[in-house]
């Protein structure tokens, strides 16, 4: 749900300044909408995000956070004014506590690095204008996502791959942003048992993914990596 209203770049024209050279240039940013969030019509977070993949939005933010998905009923989307409204309807507002991911998979250093390569070539927008996180899962099938705010760049990537039946606990979870304990909630709670960052983790990241079981990678960026949690999924 989209308008023409509501592109994803904007111009803009900007001083540029390089060394004793001042010069005007036109130049595009990334242009993020205004979302509310609502559970049965009562409202739950308010983001401002890409104005794209707003149900893929809703189901992930559910889903990371705690809410058992098998009530909801559906997705409404409207426009009201310049901003959009994303109602999520439940039978009932149960809620799951986060659980220890229990996952077999292996992968190797190679694979790891595969997938931040990746994840690198697909951010169109990031190429354009620097000013997106990236998301991606590599497993089964690869699935990307984009937006200004990391936390909805992941909820939107959940969310597709509950909708298009994507085995999170067979896949690795690959972002360009750091990772802290909101983060890494967000991964327990969909079932990731991989987190691999360009990035760099927080204290309490690494505490959260020790004891979710969660196996915790950072600075995946030119040929190495760290391990931090649960190394033994690194062949």
């Amino acid at each position: 749900m989209r308008t023409k209203k509501d592109p994803l770049l904007s111009p803009v024209e900007v001083l540029r300044i390089s060394g004793e050279r001042r010069s005007r240039v036109k130049d595009v940013v990334v242009s993020e909408s205004e979302v509310v969030l609502k559970v049965n019509g009562r409202v739950r977070n308010r983001f401002f995000c890409l104005p794209v993949d707003l149900e893929e939005l809703a189901i992930g933010h559910l889903l990371t956070e705690g809410f058992d998905l098998s009530w909801v009923q559906r997705v409404e989307l409207r426009r009201v004014d310049s901003r959009y409204e994303v109602n999520s309807v439940l039978r009932r507002e149960v809620r799951v506590a986060p659980s220890r991911v229990n996952s077999e998979i292996r992968l190797s250093a190679e694979e790891i690095l595969d997938s931040a390569r990746e994840l690198e070539s697909r951010g169109a927008l990031h190429r354009s204008t620097g000013g997106t996180h990236l998301v991606g899962v590599r497993g089964p099938r690869s699935i990307f996502v984009e937006d200004v705010s990391r936390h909805c760049a992941i909820d939107k990537l959940v969310g597709k791959c509950f909708l298009e039946g994507l085995p999170r606990i067979e896949s690795i979870l690959i972002t360009s942003c750091r990772q802290t304990h909101s983060t890494i909630m967000k991964a327990v709670f969909a079932g990731f048992p991989v987190v691999a960052s360009l990035s760099a983790p927080t204290r309490m990241a690494i505490e959260k993914a020790e004891e979710f079981g969660v196996t915790l990678i950072g600075f995946v960026r030119k040929g190495r990596f760290n391990v931090y949690t649960n190394e033994w999924r690194v062949l």
